[in-house]
């Protein structure tokens, strides 16, 4: 079985396999297809790979932190712009995020969004060069703590006026293309 560690140079994060062979990128890992560890493949792809996600190896962990990040959050604190919180976004279920796994030539991981903390399953071709699959996990709303929307982005939003006729017409997307450029010249 083959060692497989991140390290750091100067030219920025590389996977190194047996202390000696350097993978400078996702496609070099791919490529290669080390025989290690799947917890350590999850790792250095996560490095290697698209920025702002981390492997999670722990999924106890990372369930452990995130409700201990939720109980931290004031439940009656409205909704404000740029402030991260949990609940506004809802709860995985913890009992599908798995520790890493290897199946032939399929890697599949889940890894946190490193801005949010949300959880995503990701899957990657082992053995040749093809596309990391980063896909959200479903959330499920707080009970009893509707994601609250502010009264003005509601009011702002597009679409029917309250109580207005419902006559509106359809239009024809190309027609209404060629009509908003028209009205820009």
């Amino acid at each position: 079985m083959d060692k497989l560690e991140l390290s750091l140079r100067k030219t920025g994060v590389i996977g190194l396999v047996n202390g000696e062979e350097e993978l400078a990128d996702l496609a070099a890992l791919q490529t290669r297809a080390p025989d290690a560890p799947a917890e350590a493949l999850a790792q250095v792809a996560s490095a290697l790979g698209k920025p702002g996600y981390d492997a999670i190896l722990d999924p106890a962990a990372y369930e452990a932190m995130t409700r201990a990040r939720l109980d931290n959050e004031d439940a009656n604190m409205p909704w404000r712009p740029g402030v991260m919180r949990i609940r506004d976004f809802g709860l995985p279920d913890f009992a599908t995020i798995l520790p890493p796994s290897r199946d032939g030539a399929t890697l599949t991981y889940f890894a946190r969004d490193t801005h949010t903390g949300l959880p995503c399953k990701v899957t990657l071709p082992l053995g040749s060069v093809g596309e990391m699959v980063v896909i959200p996990l479903p959330l499920t709303p707080m009970e009893g703590d509707p994601v609250p929307v502010p009264q003005e982005v509601t009011d702002a939003a597009l679409g029917p006026e309250k109580d207005a006729p419902d006559d509106l017409e359809l239009l024809d997307d190309e027609a209404a293309e060629a009509e908003g450029k028209a009205a820009k010249e």
